[in-house]
C-alpha cells in the first residue's frame, strides 16, 4: 500500500511538472531546481523505448512489423536518442565547469530532461498524423490546410524547445543573456554536427534533441 501511494505521489508530481512547463515554464523550472533526486529526469529517458515502439508500429502498422525489424529499430533509435541526450548533457556540464558551477549537475540533468517534453510531443504528433494523413499529401484544401497547421505547430514546438533550452542555461547554469548567446554559438554547431552525423547514418531525419 505504501509503495502504491509513493507511485501515485510521484506520478502526480510528474504530471504537475509537465503541466507547469506547458503553461508556467519559468516558474516550474525554478521549482525543479529544488529536486533532490534525478528520478523525474530518469523517467523521461526511460520513456524513450516505449516511444520508439509506439512510433514504429504507428508508421508501419501492427501486423506489418516483424519482431526482427522492431528489435533493430528499437535498438537503433533508443541508443541514438540516449546518445543525443547524454552528449548534450555532457556539453552543458563542460559549460558548468567553465562557469565554476560544479554543484549544479543534478539540476542541469533534471532541467535538460524536462526540455525533451516538446520533442516527445512533436515526434508523437508527427507519428499520429502520419497514420491519419499519410504522404503524399495533395494540393487540395485539406492538404494545404494540413500543411499550414503542421508548419504552425512545428514552429510553436520549436520556440517552446528554445525557451526551455534558454531556461536550462539561465536557471540551471545561472547564465546571463550574453553568456547564453555566447554558449549557444559554441553549442549549436556541435548539435548540428551530431544531427548531420545521425542523418548520414540513417538514424534520424529530424534530430531528436
Amino acid at each position: 500500500m505504501k509503495s502504491l501511494t509513493s507511485i501515485l505521489q510521484f506520478s502526480y508530481k510528474l504530471i504537475q511538472n509537465i503541466i507547469g512547463i506547458t503553461f508556467y515554464p519559468y516558474k516550474t523550472y525554478f521549482h525543479l531546481t529544488h529536486e533532490k533526486t534525478p528520478s523525474l529526469g530518469i523517467v523521461f529517458m526511460l520513456l524513450v523505448p516505449f516511444y520508439v515502439v509506439f512510433a514504429t508500429i504507428l508508421r508501419n502498422g501492427l501486423f506489418h512489423v516483424s519482431l526482427l525489424f522492431l528489435f533493430t529499430t528499437f535498438g537503433k533509435y533508443t541508443i541514438g536518442i540516449w546518445t543525443a541526450f547524454l552528449l548534450s548533457f555532457f556539453a552543458l556540464l563542460i559549460m558548468a565547469e567553465l562557469l565554476k558551477q560544479r554543484d549544479r549537475k543534478l539540476i542541469i540533468f533534471n532541467l535538460w530532461a524536462f526540455s525533451y517534453i516538446p520533442t516527445y510531443i512533436w515526434f508523437g504528433v508527427t507519428a499520429i498524423l502520419f497514420l491519419l494523413l499519410p504522404p503524399p499529401r495533395t494540393e487540395s484544401l485539406l492538404g494545404q490546410s494540413f500543411s499550414i497547421f503542421f508548419i504552425s505547430f512545428s514552429l510553436f514546438v520549436f520556440l517552446w524547445k528554445l525557451l526551455l533550452y534558454y531556461l536550462t542555461l539561465r536557471i540551471g547554469l545561472r547564465m546571463t543573456l550574453l553568456e547564453v548567446v555566447l554558449a549557444s554559438i559554441l553549442l549549436f554547431p556541435l548539435f548540428g554536427i551530431f544531427s548531420l552525423a545521425s542523418y548520414k547514418m540513417g538514424i534520424f531525419r529530424v534530430p531528436f534533441v
